[in-house]
């Protein structure tokens, strides 16, 4: 992969909320929607935009060239990036086919008392995931990221059961591996007052 310095608002004028993705993902009992994108997809060209949902995309075909925040990553086929959620992000597909999977982190989890201690530093972002995961490097995360994707693509009748169950394996093997690093205090400091209520809940 490819990594380079590059901050989306460098030479802008425009602030971050000008880019906010007012969309809703999903429904409010259960807010995750998947996407398959392909040429013909009216936002097959990924514009700069952020919002307050976490985003796993995996590259099915071509190319993909996508940045988060200040860091640029060249993306191949079965090659996955996993991000956090407020990550100002946006991509150039090159002959490509993509699917993402948008998701409420909090939202899901938010009647599920045994693990809330476990997501707890990764929604307060305390906790920041290794963001790319190169095909062939990861095999666990190669096989529980296709089965998400699976799940919504194939039309399980059980995709709920099987989002809460992939996001679960997703999220303990980050834990029990050690792929994630402490933020910095002034990465803790940085997030927006729209988040204080639901932690507080959380």
């Amino acid at each position: 992969f490819k990594k380079v310095k590059k901050s989306l608002l460098e030479g802008s004028t425009l602030q971050k909320f000008d880019y906010f993705d007012k969309k809703q993902h999903g429904t409010q009992d259960f807010p995750v929607e998947y996407y398959y994108v392909d040429r013909n997809h009216l936002r097959y060209q990924m514009a700069v935009h952020w919002h307050n949902e976490w985003e796993i995309l995996r590259v099915i075909k071509g190319e993909f060239i996508i940045t988060l925040n200040d860091k640029q990553f060249k993306m191949l086929e079965g090659d996955i990036v996993l991000i956090p959620g407020e990550t100002l992000h946006g991509g150039e597909p090159q002959d490509c086919v993509y699917e993402c999977l948008v998701f409420d982190l909090y939202g899901i989890f938010r009647n599920i008392e045994m693990v809330k201690p476990y997501l707890r530093p990764f929604y307060r972002q305390t906790y920041l995931p290794k963001s790319f995961y190169g095909a062939g490097t990861s095999p666990e995360i190669a096989a529980t990221v296709g089965a998400l994707m699976g799940a919504f693509s194939k039309g399980s009748h059980c995709v709920e059961l099987e989002t809460v169950a992939g996001l679960s394996r997703l999220f303990s093997w980050i834990q029990n591996t050690g792929a994630y690093e402490p933020a910095s205090p002034e990465e803790v400091g940085s997030g927006r007052t729209d988040r204080i209520k639901p932690v507080l809940e959380f």
